[in-house]
């Protein structure tokens, strides 16, 4: 009784050809149970109708895709039959359309009570030992058999009509009308292999159901795809649909396609403009089959398993994703301001693809000759949130004029389809061969990311925007059927349940990730690194607060009690005259993204952080204990203990927020639920945003996503939106805002007595205090040209070799550190004493400057302090200093504190100290004969850095003179100053202080940077530079640059006639030049300069026939013949108060195809050059624009880079005693 056939629709088709064929009845009737495979229904409806049977009657019966219930079924089969009986039922066993498990023991006693016929496809079933079989079953072997390769199968009960002949096809070509039908069996390998197939199957196929059931079951739920159908152990479900909200089908002609270039491998369905997946299992299933599918539904990319194709998707889909959120405007809605803090909606349109260029560009990815359209990328490039460099002014768009407005629309919209063209490409053409596991942040795949999830944090953002743009700006029959409201809301205020208190566990939390060299999924620079927390037990809010449980607040008089405001925060309420929520339109609407609703009393609550402050004031009093905000820590605790993905969250559900008792999970072992630890609406947070305590880094191309925002003003929104994409809904994502700015964001609530971040840690950022930080807490670990490499860190080293001159068996010592700074010598003194608990009693650590003072105090009072280093003009490195990491606590037993003091002018109160340690490497320290004799006690230590070595100071025997060290500090990315200290120890004589002589006088000056080019000993000093050897083992500068100049000019084959020095000093180079060019020409701003020139040409010869000239010029206006082959610029640029006026000056000078040479540290300065004349060192259009930059941007066009930068080092002597150590670039 069983038959094998091709495939399945041959199958059916044999059956039912033969049956009607049998068939007696003139007018031949069959039904089909809906819904039913796609090829079955139109073999029956269309086919056999109009191409076999005319008579034949179709009766089309649809309880509904995912009925299952046997009493309703039965009825429409009852109802149906009564009306039109019917000789054959058609129906699948499982549906492939919806995975609807079919009654059929029930719909078999009901057909044979009928005497209607039941034919069954049971090929999507893996239920395939039944207790009673239908007349006749169908399947096709591929599916839960796992048969190599398909064939169809026919199982016909005892009784029943055999199908003669049997369908045997090998392909058919009857008509056009048949094209529905599959190719027949190439070849007869399924049927020979399927009795083996059987036979495994009896014996494990209830096994492999059970395990498939459990593993379709429990894999939807963990990654938040729960199945439309409901779990019922009794069928041992292996298909289910799963509803998703996704826009790929915006870019691919079918979601199918979509999918399939990511290699998830389930069939896409669509019943009533909803879009399903229909998930299978089979018996060579796994868990992890399942994490591809939910990192699409996460908008979460595996970096490290990349390929053109993901990319690609990702980007366009994002893309199509944030076009889409704008369709429902107006193009007046463009060009309104609908939120007074940002800017237009037409900016933020266009600044999404204008981030992609920016960033392609300063990574190298993209040349700068190859953006799309300047216009829109310095129009719409700054501004998130309101901060110093966001031009908020009216009239300063290029919009600003109504004019223009459609063109500008236009552009944009252009523009956006460019880049996307352009972004496309360069995927393409990358070459993503590395190895898993070696795609670093620097890499093009990294950029292309950061521009998507930069986008979608954008689409939050905008939509908050577009939220408060007026509805008749909107288009509501535009608004995209993925941004549809959700439909279940209580429009009753005593219908909402009452919010509760639910306990939580403490324990501890380690924050950050570790993969910051090879990321796994993309992350902001803000989220690698690490800390730890650790959490006493708290109560949490069940639910967000509801809009319901917030008019309990205003009731209450929320807006107009001052007591639950802060200053600061009534001042914003009486300012903006808020009495409500700023989505409530009033107490009966609410404004959703594009429209406004009944008031959904059961949805959460959408305040800024003010008023959710303000309403725990409020809850406080209503509870009778104190419940503030819910801090970030404590939201990452319930978060990591809650992992569920089912939430209101990347867009999965709806366009808008939801009931807040509908997605939850328990929080604790009793199994109480908390709803909505992430999703629905972000959370206000009682946490200050900070950075991680340990590990932070900004990223090269975008360095101010982070640290702007690091200034106690903004604050921590944890768990996401229901429009969070990607990156937000991640457990590591860090965000925050300012309090008055409102966000898709609500309330939920804490009774808690853990401590959280209320203040940001120290962070140093202005200059004046970057330099002594940098210099105490920065290694200097790079490679130097010196003949003598200086210590990683002097101070470091000074405070281990004054703690090695303590005694050991010294007990309860008095301290004074003279010249401290910010205190590197200071902490490395105490680790450094081998029993400092012991051996000091206190330590008080002096500086002339209260600011230096503070930043020791600082650290020591959090444990970590974060400053920019200046590297250039005004870009930054941020870096951090962690005592933990350095084991530079203070112990317990050691009082530190805290004193100005002047060196030359000692307070008595700070004398008589039991050892005093002396930074002699500083501005305000004079000589040692201000050392006053008496501040150490007889037998007492001082310990001295000074910048020669000191023989004597009077009444003090020297304990040691001997040791030194070379110390080197930053004072920019190629400056430095290097100097040679000498340390030395001298104890305390016990003569009295009155019967001392005053000390010789021994100069022991610090670095003073106020004498400059024109006094006689920087003259001098150049002199050196420019003629002499070259010091501290490094080259003369000046011959060097020379060379490197002939080099070039070798190298490109120019005429070696003319050249010219610009800015040339006393010369040296110019006069190196003249050996090879045959007229050269040293101009320079000094009259010293050219004076020292001309006094040592002399000792030099040129050629014959070469000629060498030097005057006084200025380079802003040159006036000299043209036709130069080469002209140098060497170290003055950044020195000029209007470079681009230079630069715009000597381009006229150089003959066709002459070199321009321009070498220079940019260290650029206000007293030298006002910033707006700088040519980089800044941000621009958000971007860093450093000096190489500029300088390509000024010669273009006539001007092109001929090799990469390189950079040459030179030593100059400083007045002091110390050098100055530069590369110049």
């Amino acid at each position: 009784h069983v038959f094998l056939t091709p495939n399945l629709t041959i199958s059916i088709k044999s059956l039912l050809e033969s049956l009607l064929s049998e068939s007696k009845d003139a007018h031949k009737s069959i039904a089909v149970l809906e819904p039913i495979y796609g090829a079955t229904r139109k073999l029956i409806q269309e086919f056999l109708p109009n191409k076999r049977y005319q008579n034949l009657q179709v009766t089309v019966i649809n309880p509904g895709l995912f009925v299952e219930d046997s009493t309703e079924i039965l009825a429409q089969l009852e109802a149906a039959h009564a009306k039109n009986p019917f000789h054959f039922l058609v129906a699948d066993h499982v549906t492939s359309q919806s995975g609807r498990i079919l009654p059929i023991a029930d719909v078999i006693q009901w057909c044979k009570d009928k005497g209607v016929t039941l034919i069954v496809d049971g090929t999507q079933s893996m239920d395939l030992i039944l207790e009673e079989y239908p007349p006749y079953y169908l399947l096709s072997t591929h599916k839960w058999l796992a048969n190599v390769k398909t064939c169809g199968m026919l199982r016909v009960e005892p009784g029943n009509t055999v199908p003669d002949p049997c369908g045997i096809s090998f392909g058919y070509g009857e008509d056009d009308s048949s094209a529905h039908l599959w190719t027949g069996m190439q070849d007869y390998i399924p049927h020979v292999v399927l009795g083996l197939a059987l036979r495994i199957y009896e014996k494990f196929g209830l096994t492999i159901r059970q395990r498939c059931s459990q593993l379709l079951q429990l894999q939807l739920e963990r990654i938040g795809l729960p199945g439309v159908l409901p779990n019922d152990p009794t069928l041992l479900r292996t298909i289910n649909l799963v509803k998703v909200n996704r826009f790929d089908d915006r870019v691919y002609t079918r979601l199918q396609d979509a999918l399939d270039t990511r290699d998830v491998r389930v069939s896409v369905k669509t019943f009533d403009d909803q879009q399903f997946l229909r998930v299978s299992v089979f018996a060579y299933s796994e868990a992890k089959d399942f994490d591809t599918l939910g990192d699409i539904v996460d908008y979460k990319l595996n970096y490290q398993h990349l390929n053109k194709a993901k990319l690609t998707h990702e980007f366009l889909n994002m893309a199509a994703m944030y076009d889409a959120l704008f369709e429902p405007l107006q193009d007046e809605a463009f060009f309104v301001r609908a939120e007074p803090l940002r800017h237009h909606l037409i900016f933020y349109y266009g600044h999404t693809g204008v981030f992609y260029v920016n960033k392609l560009v300063l990574s190298g990815f993209l040349q700068n000759s190859q953006r799309i359209d300047r216009l829109i990328e310095s129009s719409c490039a700054v501004g998130v949130d309101e901060m110093s460099w966001d031009d908020l002014n009216e009239d300063n768009y290029p919009w600003s004029d109504p004019s223009i407005r459609p063109m500008f629309l236009a552009r944009v919209k252009q523009y956006r389809e460019s880049l996307k063209q352009l972004v496309c490409q360069l995927i393409n053409e990358y070459d993503f061969s590395k190895e898993p596991g070696r795609y670093s942040q620097q890499d093009l795949p990294w950029v292309i990311l950061m521009g998507i999830e930069h986008e979608r944090i954008h689409i939050e953002t905008s939509a908050c925007i577009i939220h408060q743009s007026q509805v008749k700006q909107l288009n509501e029959a535009a608004i995209p059927k993925q941004l549809s409201l959700c439909n279940i809301r209580r429009t009753e205020v005593d219908s909402v349940p009452e919010n509760a208190l639910v306990s939580v566990k403490g324990g501890n939390v380690e924050l950050g990730r570790a993969d910051a060299d090879y990321p796994e999924s993309f992350g902001w620079d803000n989220e690698f690194g690490s800390e730890t927390a650790s959490l006493e037990a708290f109560q949490v809010s069940q639910m967000l607060a509801s809009n319901a449980e917030y008019l309990q607040f205003i009731n209450a008089g929320g807006y107009t009690t001052k007591e639950y405001w802060t200053d600061e925060s009534w001042k914003w309420v009486t300012d903006m005259k808020r009495t409500k929520p700023l989505s409530w339109v009033d107490l009966s609407t609410l404004r959703t993204i594009y429209q406004e609703i009944p008031m959904p009393w059961d949805w959460p609550v959408e305040v800024n952080s003010y008023e959710a402050d303000a309403f725990c004031v409020w809850k406080s009093h209503q509870l009778g204990k104190p419940c503030r905000l819910i801090s970030h820590e404590e939201w990452y605790l319930l978060r990591s203990r809650m992992p569920g993905k089912h939430y209101n969250i990347n867009l999965r559900h709806w366009g808008s927020a939801c009931p807040v008792d509908m997605f939850g999970e328990a929080a604790n072992k009793k199994g109480d639920i908390v709803y909505d630890i992430t999703g629905n609406v972000w959370q206000h947070s009682s946490s200050v945003l900070t950075l991680l305590q340990k590990g932070f880094q900004t990223h090269p191309i975008y360095d101010d996503f982070t640290t702007p925002t690091i200034d106690g003003k903004h604050y921590f929104i944890v768990g996401g939106s229901w429009i969070s994409c990607g990156n937000p809904s991640h457990l590591s994502a860090r965000y925050g805002f300012r309090k008055h700015f409102q966000q898709f964001a609500g309330i939920r609530y804490v009774v808690s007595s853990n401590s959280y971040h209320e203040k940001i840690q120290p962070y140093y950022m202005n200059r004046a205090d970057s330099l002594p930080i940098t210099a105490h807490y920065l290694n200097y670990d790079e490679p130097t040209f010196l003949k003598h490499q200086p210590e990683s860190n002097w101070y470091s080293w000074f405070g281990k070799f004054a703690a090695s001159m303590i005694p050991s068996d010294a007990v309860g010592l008095n301290v004074i550190t003279i010249n401290g700074s910010v205190g590197r010598t200071t902490l490395e003194f105490i680790k450094a004493c081998p029993d400092a608990s012991v051996q000091l009693a206190q330590v008080v650590h002096t500086d002339l400057t209260a600011t230096k003072l503070r930043v020791l105090e600082s650290l020591i009072e959090c444990g970590m302090i974060r400053w920019d280093e200046y590297t250039e003009g005004e870009l930054v490195n941020n870096h951090y200093f962690c005592l933990d990491e350095h084991a530079l606590g203070i112990p317990e037993n050691v009082r530190i504190s805290y004193r100005q003091l002047d060196t030359n002018n000692i307070d008595p109160k700070f004398c008589n100290q039991d050892v005093a340690i002396i930074d002699g490497d500083a501005g305000n320290f004079k000589s040692v004969d201000r050392i006053f004799a008496g501040l150490v006690k007889p037998g007492g230590i001082l310990i001295l850095a000074s910048m020669e070595r000191v023989k004597s100071i009077p009444g003090y025997d020297c304990m040691t003179n001997e040791s030194s060290a070379w110390k080197i500090t930053k004072q920019t990315g190629r400056m430095n100053r290097v100097a040679k200290l000498y340390a030395s120890a001298w104890r305390r004589t016990e003569a009295p202080v009155e019967s001392i002589p005053s000390a010789s006088d021994l100069p022991i000056q610090g670095y003073d940077d106020t004498v400059y080019y024109e006094s006689e000993k920087v003259v001098h000093s150049y002199e050196k530079f420019h003629f002499g050897p070259g010091l501290l083992g490094v080259p003369n500068f000046s011959k060097a640059i020379a060379e490197f100049a002939i080099q070039v000019s070798r190298e490109h084959g120019i005429s070696l006639s003319r050249a010219l020095d610009v800015g040339s000093g006393p010369g040296r180079t110019a006069i190196e030049l003249a050996q090879v060019f045959k007229d050269v020409t040293a101009i320079d701003f000094s009259d010293s300069f050219i004076s020292m020139c001309k006094k040592n040409v002399s000792s030099f010869s040129f050629p014959p026939g070469h000629s060498f000239r030097a005057v006084v010029g200025d380079a802003h206006d040159l006036v000299c013949e043209e036709n130069y082959d080469l002209v140098v610029a060497i170290n003055m640029i950044d020195r000029l108060s209007s470079p681009r006026v230079f630069l715009k000056g000597i381009k006229p000078l150089l003959a066709d195809n002459g070199i321009l040479i321009i070498a220079s540290p940019f260290t650029w300065l206000e007293e030298f050059t006002a910033k707006e004349n700088w040519l980089g060192g800044y941000q621009k259009w958000a971007e860093t624009y450093r000096s190489i930059d500029g300088l390509k941007e000024a010669l273009a066009p006539e001007f092109q880079l001929m090799k990469e930068p390189q950079e040459i080092p030179f030593v100059i002597a400083d007045p002091d005693g110390s050098y100055q150590y530069t590369l110049s670039h």
